[in-house]
Order: structure tokens, then sequence, then C-alpha cells
């Protein structure tokens, strides 16, 4: 669900069936930005009879707009995404675009597409991995590299391959669904160096790394 106006849709060819889309023929990092929000967490604070108690074993994360997103007001840049555990580790939405980035370095792939859901809930962006148009009942379709993560608990960061370019909730799904083989970084309290995803395959989703 795209839900005004936190969540961003932009796409390098048409406004897509929704007419949300912004057109930009390449998806460069200036114009993505405005999704590149700061992610911060505090603490979850419960009130009981006047008497404010922290929640022992949970945080608040909170989407923190302020940098990016000038149109909007003070009270609609700061917005709840998620109360985890505090071992949960999120994973930006800068960090899934800056891995992309190290993966198709010097590859000449171009971003098709890449959008907020869910009040930023949820983050996509598809790569045209190009070299595999197929035409089905005459319609011409590409192929993609598809990375995703969520700030809510839902999914891990993901990354497959998918003849699905995601610029909405059902696409997002969609995709996700087809996909038999899919790349997984958990929200697990570990430290990653994302510059290793370009020497990493995609794995099976069985698999438990």
């Amino acid at each position: 669900m795209i839900v005004e106006p936190w969540d961003i849709v932009i796409a390098n060819d048409n406004p897509q069936w929704h007419r949300k889309a912004k057109v930009e023929a390449e998806i460069t990092d200036k114009v993505a930005e405005p999704l590149m929000f700061d992610i911060l967490e505090a603490p979850a604070f419960s009130m009981i009879d006047g008497t404010t108690r922290e929640i022992d074993g949970e945080k608040v994360l909170w989407a923190d707009h302020r940098k990016v997103r000038p149109d909007l007001t003070p009270e609609q840049a700061i917005v709840k995404l998620h109360v985890p555990k505090v071992g949960y580790r999120a994973i930006s939405n800068r960090d899934v675009w800056n891995t992309m980035k190290k993966a198709f370095t010097d590859l000449g792939c171009k971003v098709a597409s890449v959008c907020t859901l869910e009040r930023g809930k949820k983050f996509a962006l598809s790569v045209d991995i190009g070299g595999s148009d197929m035409v089905i009942n005459k319609n011409n379709y590409k192929a993609f590299l598809n990375m995703v993560t969520s700030h809510d608990g839902t999914i891990a960061m993901e990354a497959f391959d998918a003849f699905i370019k995601i610029i909405c909730m059902n696409t997002f799904q969609w995709s996700r669904d087809a996909a038999k083989n899919k790349f997984k970084i958990y929200h697990l309290p570990i430290s990653v160096d994302f510059k290793y995803f370009k020497d990493v395959q995609i794995i099976p989703e069985k698999s438990n790394i």
C-alpha cells in the first residue's frame, strides 16, 4: 500500500498502473535520496497510573525524514516503524541502496524502480539486469534483480531475480512469492559488511545463512 505523503515510488519508464510513480529516466543517488531516511532507535516506555516505566528488552524504531523530505511538516517527518526486541538490527534503505550500487558497479545495469511502502515500513528496488527479454501474449517482460527489506519485523533483507518490477505492495509480494532462490540477511545483532554482497551467489531460501 502506498501511503501519502510518506511513501514514494520512482520508475524509469512510466507512472505505472496506479499513476503514482514519479518518472525519472535515470534513477541516481540524488533522485533516490528522498527515500533514504534515517532510522532512529529509542527506549520503549509505558505509562501506568501516571508513572512512566521503561519496557525491558524492547525498543522503538522511528523513520526520521527530516534530512531528506523538506516537504513534510515536523509532525509528519517522524514516523513510528516498529517495536522490536533490543537485539533487532535495522537494515536501512541506504544500506540496501549502497549494496546494490556495489554489486552492480561497472555492469551497466540501470535501476528500474525504487519505492517505499506502508508508511516507510517496506523498501524495495528493482534493477534491470538486461538480456532476458521475454514475449508472452505479445507483452514484453524483462528480468530484474529485486532487493527488499522491512522495518517492521516482517521480512529480512532479501535479493532475488524476478520478472516482476516492484512498484506497489502487490508487486512486492508477487515477486517474493515467485522467487525460487533468495539471498537473505536477517535483522540480527551482528555486523555485516555489505561490500561482500557482490561476491555472494543467490542461495536457496531454505538456507540458514
